[in-house]
């Protein structure tokens, strides 16, 4: 149960006394006013009613008490919720500019460079303009489709390579081959 959720149950059950004690109070005042006591019996509902009054004092101060701790838990809540947006938002801009940076220092090479590298033993790849290098061991042990990447070797595998993979999944494992972006 969160905290809003038990602060919420204890005005609930503080309002549930209330409204039984003001009940008891009106089947009280009712019996006075009818006159159905006598003196002792007057003192006797007296006293019960003083009880009952300060119950229900005691009751709603604490209802109040509960509900200022509430909404100052809310109002922390909605503080932090926004910190961690405005963490989140720098971090996402951290990691752009990083990403800037990193594609600005990146080597470009030509398509004919590309193509001289086509072998299983020396293969390169041009996938979303971005030219990667793949070892000997990717390419004919670890490549979870076989050899049918050579395909694409020297060229520009993009097309092929998205009807098979989800990028998504994939990106990490192609950026530690990425060795440069292919010149405009």
């Amino acid at each position: 149960m969160s905290a809003e959720q038990h602060t919420e149950a204890q005005v609930s059950e503080l309002e549930k006394r209330a409204t039984s004690a003001e009940k008891q109070l009106q089947a009280l005042r009712v019996k006075l006013e009818d006159g159905a006591g006598a003196a002792a019996s007057g003192a006797k509902l007296e006293a019960r009613l003083r009880e009952l009054l300060k119950l229900m004092s005691e009751d709603r101060d604490e209802c109040e008490m509960i509900r200022a701790q509430r909404d100052e838990l809310m109002e922390e809540n909605a503080r932090l919720r926004a910190q961690v947006m405005k963490g989140e938002y720098r971090i996402k801009h951290l990691l752009r500019t990083i990403e800037e940076i990193e594609q600005a220092a990146m080597k470009e090479y030509t398509r004919e460079e590309v193509a001289m590298h086509c072998t299983s033993q020396d293969y390169w790849v041009i996938v979303d303009r971005h030219v990667y290098h793949l070892d000997a061991e990717f390419v004919t042990t670890l490549h979870p489709g076989g050899l049918i990447i050579l395909e694409s070797a020297g060229k520009d595998g993009s097309v092929m390579f998205h009807e098979h993979h989800n990028l998504e999944r994939v990106r990490p494992i192609l950026e530690e081959y990425c060795i440069g972006k292919l010149k405009k």
